[in-house]
């Protein structure tokens, strides 16, 4: 999902999320903070009222790169864009730990 280079985004699609809980939040904390530390820019898109609520509520919102949809993602041309959905096996089980669909 990440790799090190500054001008990289990594974008986490939550449009089939519906709600998310604390454990949710931890987890896009925690992706924050390894794409963070690898040099990535995290992106969410695809928010939902409910989860847009929940990280307004929580103050998480100021921390993040949210957008509407991907079209809104600022990239440098010839950068990396790295995509993230729980729908992906390999995301699916550290995602729907905290993500009800």
């Amino acid at each position: 999902m990440l790799a090190n280079s500054s001008e990289n985004c990594c974008v986490v699609d939550l449009a089939t999320i519906h709600s998310i809980n604390n454990y949710g939040l931890v987890t896009l904390v925690a992706l924050h903070r390894i794409a963070n530390k690898n040099g990535c820019k995290l992106y969410l898109i695809n928010l939902n009222d409910s989860v847009k609520y929940y990280l307004e509520l929580t103050g998480l919102d100021r921390k993040f790169n949210i957008k509407q949809n991907v079209k809104n993602v600022k990239y440098k041309p010839g950068s990396k864009l790295n995509f993230c959905s729980h729908t992906v096996n390999q995301d699916k089980e550290i995602l729907q730990s905290g993500l009800t669909h």
